[in-house]
């Protein structure tokens, strides 16, 4: 988790030591073991993509370093008509760190038609 919140933000908070067993502890409380274990190769993008035929934003931030931008161009490329936005200073939570540069991409792809 700690490496988690270096790589995805642009400007990680500084989370101090005494803070971290709380956050594992509620992390091993919840179902996402249970969420990991249950999808299947239909809840993987790339195995789909191809057959997608509805307008998509593929938005990165610049800093993300969990998904790389040749990840996401790839995935971009094999869905017809995807449109790929990138934010500056902005890493792997765009909603959070840059939902404004995020509201803006999405406007324009409703703006001109896209959506």
């Amino acid at each position: 988790m700690k490496e988690f919140q270096k790589r995805a933000y642009h400007r990680p908070r500084e989370i101090p030591d005494d803070v971290w067993p709380h956050i594992v502890k509620r992390i091993q409380a919840s179902n996402s073991r249970e969420v990991i274990a249950a999808q299947t190769d239909e809840d993987y993008l790339d195995s789909v993509a191809k057959t997608i035929n509805r307008p998509v934003l593929i938005f990165r931030g610049a800093s993300d370093q969990i998904v790389s931008q040749q990840a996401a161009q790839k995935l971009g490329a094999l869905i017809v008509g995807a449109v790929y936005r990138e934010a500056h200073e902005c890493g792997h939570l765009p909603q959070k760190e840059c939902s404004a540069a995020l509201l803006k991409a999405l406007n324009e792809m409703v703006w001109y038609g896209v959506m």
